[in-house]
């Protein structure tokens, strides 16, 4: 084989090689593309309350109603459901499913923890790590998210489980277990004298998730998906408004 034919057969496999990888670099970004289009459509309809979101799911009416029984169980008063809460909640638990940003680091190198927020979204990323050192950044969520909407701080507990759902039943006997969720459920040392006046719940897939706080919710409740005969479903309240205007991906 002369010299002229060598060459034209390796730049031939070069331009093959070359093909091969622009193929599989188009591909990711479709998949890539194809993510951010899952996102922002359940982001959309969590926002706009459509389609499963347009009411409260059987699991997510069922973790409220037995958290509210637990705590009538220790004499204290239920938690009134907040539908500005239960925004900030879905929100979160369909990025920690289909984002993962707790398995990130922050710019010290420490892990994030499952109160983080990706980058994926219209909200300011957080890497929350163990030490609290974002505490203020996590609290800010449901004003951040809600545009001001609703004006508390909110504090979040949060659920995975490897199974592929999370059941509310599972959810809450995790929580009583766990020392430092049960004392904010409850109101005991650090929570005491929190007055809980609203309780946001999100359940998506393997991941659930709970909102407390303070004060009152300015937009009401949202409906159970099955009301109870005779009870009309609460009206709808906008809250989308320049919400994508204001991206930050």
């Amino acid at each position: 084989m002369n010299a002229a034919a060598a060459r034209r057969r390796n730049n031939r496999a070069r331009a093959s090689r070359a093909l091969l990888t622009l193929r599989f670099a188009v591909a990711l970004l479709s998949v890539a593309a194809g993510v951010a289009r899952a996102d922002e459509r359940l982001i959309a309809e969590v926002l706009d309350e459509r389609g499963e979101f347009s009411c409260l799911t059987p699991e997510e009416s069922g973790l409220l109603n037995s958290l509210n029984e637990y705590r009538a169980s220790n004499l204290l008063p239920p938690v009134p459901h907040s539908r500005a809460l239960t925004r900030v909640a879905r929100l979160h638990a369909i990025d920690l499913v289909e984002n993962r940003p707790e398995l990130g680091v922050d710019s010290r190198g420490r892990a994030c923890t499952l109160h983080s927020w990706s980058n994926a979204g219209f909200w300011s990323p957080v890497c929350y790590t163990g030490d609290h050192r974002y505490l203020s950044r996590m609290l800010d969520k449901p004003r951040e998210i809600t545009r001001q909407v609703y004006a508390g701080a909110g504090y979040e507990i949060v659920y995975w489980t490897s199974a592929s759902e999370a059941l509310s039943s599972g959810v809450l006997d995790t929580w009583r277990k766990s020392p430092s969720h049960n004392a904010l459920i409850l109101e005991k040392g650090d929570w005491q004298g929190s007055d809980w006046a609203a309780l946001g719940v999100g359940v998506y897939r393997n991941v659930a998730v709970m909102w407390f706080a303070s004060s009152a919710d300015p937009l009401g409740q949202l409906a159970s998906c099955d009301p109870a005969p005779g009870r009309e479903a609460a009206p709808r309240t906008a809250l989308r408004a320049a919400h994508f205007s204001n991206s930050s991906r």
